[in-house]
């Protein structure tokens, strides 16, 4: 595992950290919000619906998404439980964090889920009430650094 950073109590790795960076505020849009976050919500719903349409047989071959679901169920598990939003069995917050969770993780394959990182999400869903719009936003590089980086695997 990469170096970690301290928390609060819990020690993140540095790379979940840097996703945070990706929450910093952009320039305005001159979209009205409410087609900005229909627009979210569809690309969310395509994104969710990439890890819900895979079959049990899928799944027995594609052993990273497996050890990847399991993590995720074990972090969700053990998140928050004391605070009544995530309390009791059966929780739909519960359930709504694992699937921001599970949507995440495979949109961002390489990246994956860090142990973590449903503490930085749950403060998240928990203000935002929405999981479309808890969810991370998509990684986006400098318009300066992508030149170069095309140039470079040309």
């Amino acid at each position: 595992m990469g170096k970690c950073v301290v928390f609060g109590r819990r020690h993140l790795p540095r790379i979940a950290l840097s996703s945070l960076s990706a929450l910093r505020p952009r320039r305005p849009s001159r979209l009205p919000l409410s087609v900005r976050q229909a627009a979210r919500r569809s690309d969310y719903g395509r994104l969710k619906e990439q890890w819900r349409s895979i079959s049990k047989a899928q799944a027995a071959r594609f052993s990273k998404w497996r050890e990847r679901r399991s993590r995720v169920d074990r972090d969700v598990r053990r998140t928050d439980r004391a605070q009544p939003f995530f309390a009791g069995e059966g929780n739909r917050n519960v359930r709504t964090l694992r699937s921001l969770l599970l949507t995440y993780s495979l949109y961002n394959f390489d990246l994956s889920y860090c142990q973590g990182m449903s503490d930085l999400a749950a403060p998240l869903l928990f203000v935002m009430r929405d999981e479309a719009e808890a969810r991370p936003p998509a990684p986006r590089a400098p318009s300066s650094w992508l030149p170069r980086l095309l140039a470079k695997h040309a």
